[in-house]
């Protein structure tokens, strides 16, 4: 029996994973049909900022700017709708609770940093006309 790994279960993929299944092969199935939405999870609860880091040609400036707004769920919303979290909130909850508020604290922590680096100005480095090392020739 083999172990197949099957990414989409959507039209297509879900009868391939049937006949699979059919077949005697044990199948580790990925819905991928959600994964926009947990993407959006991700972000709004800070586990996933959107930032960009621009360093800027010359003068003073704001190189990283952050694309995301703060986050406006708690962590636990979008961890709780993730197998992977969700899993262990079953099988040791008080364990899952501990390791969830850890996350929290994580993730407002990082966010405070992240703020604080979007208001930093710095300076470009100044760019040094390249130079080359002129060829030599050992003479003997």
């Amino acid at each position: 029996m083999a172990h197949i790994g099957f990414i989409g279960l959507g039209n297509m993929g879900l009868p391939m994973a049937q006949n699979l299944l059919k077949a005697g092969h044990a199948v580790h199935g990925f819905d991928m049909s959600q994964s926009m939405t947990q993407q959006k999870l991700a972000v709004q609860s800070g586990h996933w900022p959107l930032y960009r880091y621009r360093p800027g040609e010359d003068g003073a400036t704001q190189p990283l700017t952050l694309d995301s707004a703060p986050p406006s769920i708690p962590f636990a919303d979008f961890a709780n709708s993730e197998t992977r979290y969700s899993i262990l909130k079953r099988s040791d909850p008080d364990q899952a609770e501990l390791l969830q508020s850890l996350a929290q604290s994580d993730v407002t922590a990082r966010w405070r940093y992240y703020e604080q680096l979007a208001h930093v100005e710095r300076t470009a480095p100044v760019h040094v006309a390249s130079t080359t090392i002129p060829d030599t020739e050992d003479e003997p």
